[in-house]
């Protein structure tokens, strides 16, 4: 069973995927510098070892503020200068879709957790890869 999931709202084009084994799950999730996608990172869970796999979602109020004021302040800068303008704009939407995220946490038996960012919009479709994981559990 194979799942592959946007990284975040915004960066549609990089994908983190998800893998389960009959003996491990394995994550390729990518790794970013700022807003930029810098290589892959590679990790790999013994199904034996897993507690617990789950959804989270979290909201960042920094982010939201913070991107609606560029966007206020891109139509103030439209008069000025239209390059200008359409650049906060994009920054500013960017930065309010980019507020809201959700993870896949995996626990393991030591308590320790490891968070996997997805995009918000694919929440459904990561909350039944989970429920999958776990009926596997289960059996």
């Amino acid at each position: 069973m194979q799942e592959n999931f946007m990284y975040a709202n915004v960066y549609f084009f990089v994908k983190s995927c998800f893998k389960m084994t009959k003996e491990n799950l394995e994550v390729i999730s990518p790794k970013m510098f700022l807003f930029i996608p810098t290589g892959k990172k590679e990790d790999t869970y013994a199904l034996n070892t897993i507690s617990e796999i789950s959804i989270a979602t979290k909201s960042q109020t920094t982010s939201l503020i913070l991107g609606f004021l560029l966007s206020y302040f891109a139509f103030d800068t439209f008069p000025i200068s239209l390059l200008w303008g359409w650049l906060f704009l994009l920054i500013g939407i960017s930065t309010v879709l980019n507020a809201y995220k959700t993870f896949i946490v995996i626990k393991d038996h030591n308590g320790e957790e490891t968070s996997y960012s997805i995009s918000y919009f694919e929440r459904s479709r990561a909350e039944a890869f989970v429920s999958k994981i776990n009926n596997t559990f289960l059996e």
